[in-house]
C-alpha cells in the first residue's frame, strides 16, 4: 500500500531519536489522538502512519493514475 499526505507547506525535515519523543498530549477532549505517537522537544507531532491509515475517517482514494 502507498500512502501519501498533501500538506499546504513542508517547513523542513529534521531526524529525532527515539529516546527523545515525549508521549503525545491529551486531546480537548481528555484522550489522546491515536495516530499521535509522541512529540519532540520542538513541539513537532510525531505521526503513526499505519494508525494513520486505519482511521475510518481517512478519505482513501484506490484509484491508480499514471503520472
Amino acid at each position: 500500500m502507498r500512502l501519501a499526505i498533501l500538506a499546504q507547506e513542508v517547513v523542513g525535515l529534521s531526524r529525532t531519536p527515539v529516546q527523545d519523543i515525549a508521549p503525545p498530549p491529551l486531546s480537548p477532549h481528555g484522550g489522546r489522538t491515536p495516530w499521535i505517537r509522541g512529540v519532540t522537544s520542538q513541539m513537532v507531532a510525531v505521526v503513526d502512519l499505519e494508525a494513520l491509515a486505519r482511521d475510518p475517517r481517512l478519505m482513501v482514494n484506490e484509484e491508480v493514475q499514471a503520472p
